[in-house]
């Protein structure tokens, strides 16, 4: 039997892997890398809404660092790991000091439900997590 959801697209040969999740949602349809976990599409009415890159990142964290900021985000992870967890579609990304986010996308009553969950190692101070990264066009 053939997963719908799972796809080999021409379309996205830029990115990692040549398998994509596909979402249908209302008039729209949404990808996603299976290997990085990043969005890579979302068209609506024929029209493409996003203008990621594959150098972006699926999300960035902000943390405190004694008296200092510092950032990271999905491209520099150790390990990524992609698995299906209770019916959503799970990224793991694995840092130095056992630090690790797991990022899970799934559908829920018809629309499209993004879900993180942080194994912080060391006790990091969280500041701020952007997730999805999403790149629009502007103009």
């Amino acid at each position: 039997m053939r997963d719908e959801s799972m796809i080999s697209c021409k379309k996205y040969r830029k990115y990692e892997s040549e398998k994509m999740i596909i979402f249908k949602i209302n008039e729209g349809t949404a990808a996603f890398d299976q290997k990085t976990g990043q969005i890579v599409s979302y068209i609506k009415n024929n029209k493409e809404l996003l203008k990621n890159m594959p150098e972006d990142p699926v999300f960035r964290i902000e943390f405190l660092d004694g008296e200092r900021f510092i950032y990271l985000d999905s491209t520099q992870a150790n390990e990524i790991r992609y698995a299906m967890q209770d019916g959503s579609h799970c990224w793991t990304y694995c840092f130095a000091e056992g630090l690790r986010l797991l990022s899970y996308i799934g559908m829920e009553d018809g629309a499209l439900r993004f879900r993180l969950a942080l194994e912080n190692g060391p006790q990091h101070k969280i500041c701020q997590i952007q997730y999805p990264w999403i790149v629009v066009p502007y103009g």
